[in-house]
């Protein structure tokens, strides 16, 4: 193993080397540092940034997303704790759901403790476009539609439905524990961030969230890249339609106010998204003005951005 410092930063400090830009509202200075198994080995660890997912069996780790270059040290730390030993590689599968740096911004740190990595070929590709680019933060194997390995007892498939958080969306499925990770597919009642720049497609993100629902059951456990304090990022497959329903009801708001001749500027000055007030919370920094700026631009047929 390579030797290491032993920290934890909890600044401020915006982020010093991530393999691409975060959106803001990622940005939070609140460190939880908090790990939880869900079942049959396989659960979450949050510290700051998009959820992380694990799977320990038969002393083989995968990890699921890195969060923060500012949080990956105190990740590796804890991961060593909770494995128990020396084992080298410390991890033996990291997957990444997409390209945004609040997942992928521990990469550079602890893909060397990684003996395979993965992520969707977009992913890869929106990675290689930042001028942040870091080879050694970057998945070495890529995939188009699915990918699958054996890690110990466990099945571990990936999938990928078209665009929509980004244009490279990955979910993950630990399939003998029956546990999905959606990655950022879903955003647990709280306003998403909608990457249009990085090919995000609203329309068929509502028709991804379908499809995972009808992919798996009622016993599915799915972990969320994000949620609402009070809801948090554990959930069953109707978190999977509350999403849909929120996206689904954004549209639909952005295309009758263009209907009554209203503009982007004044679409924009919009709050809150009628039946979804909650997600719209002061504990939540991701203004509603964004999600309507993306569909709008969507719906448009993907103009420009303003700055109004």
């Amino acid at each position: 193993m390579l030797s290491r410092r032993r920290f934890i930063t909890i600044s401020g400090a915006l982020l010093a080397a991530s393999a691409v830009k975060c959106p803001t509202f990622a940005r939070s200075k609140t460190f939880v540092d908090k790990i939880t198994e869900l079942r049959r080995g396989v659960g979450t660890y949050v510290a700051n940034g998009g959820t992380i997912g694990w799977m320990l069996r038969e002393d083989q780790l995968v990890i699921v997303d890195t969060q923060y270059d500012r949080t990956a040290e105190s990740t590796i730390t804890t991961f060593e704790d909770h494995r128990g030993n020396a084992a080298d590689p410390l991890f033996n599968l990291l997957i990444n759901t997409h390209h945004h740096g609040d997942h992928t911004g521990g990469n550079a740190a602890m893909m060397p403790h990684a003996g395979r990595s993965v992520a969707h070929e977009a992913c890869v590709r929106l990675q290689n476009a930042s001028s942040d680019a870091d080879d050694a933060a970057i998945a070495e194997t890529t995939f188009a539609d699915e990918w699958s390995t054996d890690v110990a007892d466990e099945t571990v498939s990936l999938h990928h439905d078209g665009p929509a958080h980004t244009g490279g969306d990955a979910t993950i499925f630990f399939e003998r524990a029956n546990i999905v990770h959606t990655g950022d597919l879903v955003f647990n009642r709280v306003v998403p961030f909608i990457d249009v720049d990085g090919g995000a497609h609203v329309e068929n993100w509502i028709s991804t969230l379908e499809t995972l629902h009808d992919r798996y059951d009622d016993d599915t456990q799915f972990i969320f890249g994000h949620g609402h304090p009070d809801h948090g990022i554990i959930g069953s497959r109707a978190g999977l339609l509350q999403m849909r329903d929120y996206l689904t009801a954004l549209s639909e708001f952005v295309q009758a106010k263009r209907a009554e001749g209203v503009d982007l500027g004044t679409l924009k000055k919009e709050t809150n998204l009628p039946g979804f007030e909650e997600y719209s919370s002061d504990d939540w920094p991701l203004p509603l003005a964004q999600n309507l700026e993306a569909v709008y631009r969507e719906q448009m047929g993907n103009t420009p951005a303003t700055s109004s």
